[in-house]
């Protein structure tokens, strides 16, 4: 080739180079003057000829995002057009509509493509305008029954013409937009789930479904919400629709959490917020990740907050410029409240600060102020609370929460007069409460400006009132995240006032108990077995121990604060639990250090000159705390367990669920060991197994109930299929021991949410396949002498940011039961079923009580050689009487 024929070639290349750019340019800009919306890059997208790079662009901005785009466009092309637009304009939406089919599975959207092909100019001028008023219809919601009639008729005339998503979306926001009576309502959703189907657009299906089961939420048969939302859920994840599936693990999650599964509520909305982290859901994914930091912040579970924080910032960073922030605007500051939160955790106070007063004060001072109240910063909180007026008409539906948190703040900071003030202006806004939970607190809020006074005859009036309300809210169906939190409030100000009320050691003592009963017990145990009694209190700036034994009573002030204490417990504990990896593994310095200053700091020196049984009694942290781990002062690491056999006594009995009677007795009237119920290889569902990988079958297990049923042959054995919510509810009333050799979960997601998994079908519901500790707190346990727990972690309740949630073993308590054996921590199937045969053995066979036949074969095995706690110290038994 000669070096002329060579430039001609160039010059030609070259030349259909520039021609390709210039068409492609014009028909870019052609496209954006028809559809002005677009943005540029899209419009590049829809007109380049490179499928392959087209599918890709799709799959990245995902199914909701071609969604937008798909409506955007078709509303586009029923306006007026020259040909050429028109037809760029159908080329379009064709791509889109064909996209969407091929990669996410959603058909049905072919209808607005071939019915605006075949449609004359005038025909989609008037669409075109039955459009623009259906939008500014549904927006309009102080005319319910024209605009209602309206949107029927709109409907009817986009289906009349074959235009039956265009129907299905009016029929779908007509459901959404109207307030009806529940008959009225649920007749819409039918005709608009009827026209959604017509159409085989799942997203509008998954709509329909979703108003459909809110209506079957409040006043409707329940197996149809879950029919409802199964249906709506697996469209959802099979055509990858992010906002539906945030909105249906939204709504199925506030059912659950009416029922008080506040953890199967949680791990929903983890769902959703997954959902659209997985397929794209851009900028609409905000809310339903706020619902979950908000359901987090609720148990003081500040790191997941922070790890949804910054999936927002991620999700905000990524919004292309110019975007549509309506859906999100409204919760952005609540997603700020949140980050400030974290930075007074973190003690960053001026920088929580900065953060709060970049937005208008109105709609979240009541939750800022109680962020600081929460945080012990009662000055900054005034502050906040009188930077805003209680008349002002963005306040008023908050005025009764201001004025209890600014009686709050006068009762932290001393101001007697102050706090007596407010709370006379917050009866006044008690008349007509919009919030249920507000006449509780004031009551709580009244018992401590009557403590402060000294009128304990009042306190007692105010807190009887406050456990009256208590038990009748969470016998309605607001037993979520807020009874989790305040159930245990009633007691805590219980114990500030028998420190305060009570004159005298004794009288102050045995008034932690508020149950005459235990007192008795507690005080022949003392005498009769000559045994110690430790009381750990945790009060505001320090922890009293109180111990009492044959000699009498002593109170005395640790060297330690309660956060000082909570530290060095949690260090310890962390240490404890962690797996040395052999059972020959010798105590690690660093170990037998932390438990050392702990034995040094809680136990009184009387322990020293005794060998008779102990129990304890501890709140907060101090929960998470095996004492048996603690040595013997001595060179050589002894533990106390060597010399002491060693129960946990509880406080104080739970108001919320009256129906729980407890027996001093844990021991039966007989020689015979009475049949009991042991659960054991449940057949857990395939979903079970996904969602939790580490659900291997329990050879272990298997051993324990196998020995278990050779020792009490009479027992009802409940395994693999039997082993069913429907079969333990039938069979756990009557028996006097309940054996669980089982798994227990403790839900990475919602470490707050603690559970055990039990048989369930394929078909079944989520909630079916867990026992949960409402399942627990609802049953009649009276006659339940022995609950044993035999799986990882299954007592220890849930402590963080200053919060304690329930555990099972709590929940056994207070449902009646008079003993329950737990774990604290993870624990190994096989190190595990040797000690609970052992114990099975003392328990049973050689006839001693829970407490002795477990520190008998804790004692064992220490004496085998299995020197290290976190083998045989795992496990501990909690009870109501001694």
């Amino acid at each position: 080739m000669n070096h002329l024929t060579a430039l001609r070639i160039g010059t030609a290349v070259f030349a259909l180079l520039v021609l390709s750019a210039c068409s492609r340019s014009g028909s870019e800009q052609d496209l954006l003057t028809a559809v002005p919306s677009l943005q540029p890059d899209v419009a590049r997208h829809l007109v380049q000829d490179d499928e392959s790079r087209f599918e890709t662009y799709a799959r990245d901005e995902g199914a909701r995002s071609l969604e937008l785009l798909e409506r955007e466009i078709w509303r586009a092309s029923l306006e007026p057009h020259t040909t050429k637009s028109f037809q760029l304009v159908c080329r379009s939406l064709e791509r889109v509509t064909e996209s969407r089919r091929r990669i996410f599975g959603i058909d049905g959207a072919t209808e607005s493509v071939s019915w605006t092909r075949a449609a004359t100019p005038e025909e989609r001028v008037g669409v075109a305008l039955l459009v623009a008023e259906r939008d500014s219809l549904i927006l309009d919601n102080d005319r319910v029954a024209e605009v209602g009639a309206r949107l029927d008729s709109i409907a009817s005339r986009f289906d009349a013409l074959g235009l039956t998503g265009e129907a299905a979306y009016t029929a779908v926001k007509r459901a959404e937009m109207m307030r009806e009576s529940p008959a009225k309502a649920r007749s819409l959703a039918l005709r608009a789930l009827g026209l959604a189907r017509k159409s085989r657009r799942p997203e509008l299906i998954c709509d329909a479904l979703l108003h459909l089961s809110n209506g079957c939420r409040v006043h409707g048969p329940i197996d149809s919400l879950h029919v409802c939302m199964r249906e709506a859920t697996d469209l959802a994840l099979e055509h990858r629709l992010p906002v539906r599936l945030g909105l249906l693990a939204y709504t199925y999650s506030q059912h659950f959490q009416s029922q008080g599964r506040v953890g199967l509520a949680a791990e929903l909305r983890e769902q959703g917020v997954q959902g659209g982290y997985d397929f794209h859901g851009g900028i609409e994914q905000i809310p339903t990740l706020e619902r979950a930091m908000s359901i987090h912040a609720d148990f003081g579970e500040l790191a997941l907050v922070a790890r949804d924080l910054e999936r927002a910032d991620e999700v905000l960073k990524d919004a292309p410029e110019g975007c549509d922030m309506s859906a999100v605007e409204d919760v952005l500051p609540s997603i700020e409240l949140h980050r400030a939160t974290i930075l007074v955790s973190e003690g960053r106070l001026d920088e929580s600060d900065a953060i709060y007063k970049t937005f208008p004060p109105s709609p979240l001072v009541s939750r800022w102020s109680r962020q600081l109240l929460q945080s012990r910063h009662p000055e900054r909180a005034l502050e906040v609370l009188k930077s805003v007026s209680p008349s002002d008409e963005s306040v008023k539906p908050v005025a009764g929460r201001l004025f209890a948190q600014e009686a709050d703040a006068y009762l932290q900071l001393g101001r007697i007069a102050e706090a007596e003030s407010t709370l006379v202006r917050l009866q006044g806004a008690l008349t007509f409460p919009r919030d249920p939970w507000l006449p509780f607190e004031a009551y709580l809020l009244e018992a401590r400006l009557a403590c402060a006074k000294g009128n304990w005859g009042e306190v007692d009036r105010r807190l009887d009132l406050a456990e009256d309300l208590l038990v009748a809210l969470t016998a309605s169906d607001l037993t979520g995240a807020q009874l989790y939190v305040t159930r245990r409030r009633t007691a805590a100000l219980r114990r500030h006032r028998r420190l305060l009320a009570r004159p005298g050691l004794e009288p102050a003592y045995h008034a932690a108990f508020d149950d005459s009963t235990v007192v008795a017990a507690l005080r022949a145990w003392i005498r009769d077995t000559d045994g110690t009694h430790l009381l750990y209190e945790e009060l505001d700036d320090l922890v009293l121990r109180w111990t009492a034994d044959r000699s009498g009573l002593t109170c005395d002030t640790l060297s330690v604060t309660p956060s000082e204490l909570r530290s060095r417990v949690r260090d310890a504990q962390s240490l404890l639990a962690s797996d040395p990896g052999t059972v020959d593994a010798a105590v690690p310095d660093p170990l037998k250090d932390r438990l050392s200053a702990l034995a040094e700091l809680l136990l009184p020196d009387a322990l020293a000159r005794s060998s008779g049984p102990l129990l304890v009694s501890v709140t907060g942290a101090l929960r998470l705390l095996p004492f048996e781990a603690l040595p013997i002062r001595s060179s050589d690491y002894v533990p106390i367990l060597m010399r002491h056999e060693i129960g946990y006594l509880r406080l104080e009995r739970d108001v919320a669920y009256p129906n729980a009677v407890r027996s001093a007795s844990s021991r039966w009237e007989s020689d015979d060991p009475p049949p009991g119920v042991i659960i054991a290889r449940p057949q857990f569902p395939p979903e079970m197994r996904r969602r939790y990988g580490g659900l291997a079958d329990l050879d272990g297990g298997e051993r324990e109930a196998q020995h278990l049923r050779e020792l009490s042959p009479d027992a009802d054995v409940l395994e693999g299929e039997d082993a069913c919510l429907g079969r333990i509810f039938a069979s756990w009333e009557g028996p006097p021991f309940l054996y669980f050799a089982t798994h227990v979960v403790r839900d990475p997601e919602n470490p707050f949410w603690t559970f055990l998994p039990v048989a369930a079908s394929p078909e079944a519901r989520p909630s079916e396949s867990r026992l949960e500790v409402i399942d627990i707190l609802r049953a009649r346990l009276r006659s339940t002498r022995v609950v044993v727990l035999s799986g990882c972690a299954s007592g220890a309740p849930h402590v963080a940011a200053g919060t304690v949630s329930p555990g099972l073993a709590d929940a056994f308590l207070d449902a009646g039961a008079a003993k329950v054996v737990q774990t604290f921590w993870d624990v190994h199937d096989q190190e595990s079923t040797e000690l609970m045969i052992r114990f099975q053995d003392a328990w049973l066979r050689d006839g001693l009580d829970p407490v002795g036949a477990l520190a008998k074969a804790r004692r064992e095995r220490f004496e085998s050689g299995v020197e290290h706690p976190f083998y045989w110290s795992a496990y501990a038994v909690q009870m109501t009487a001694p």
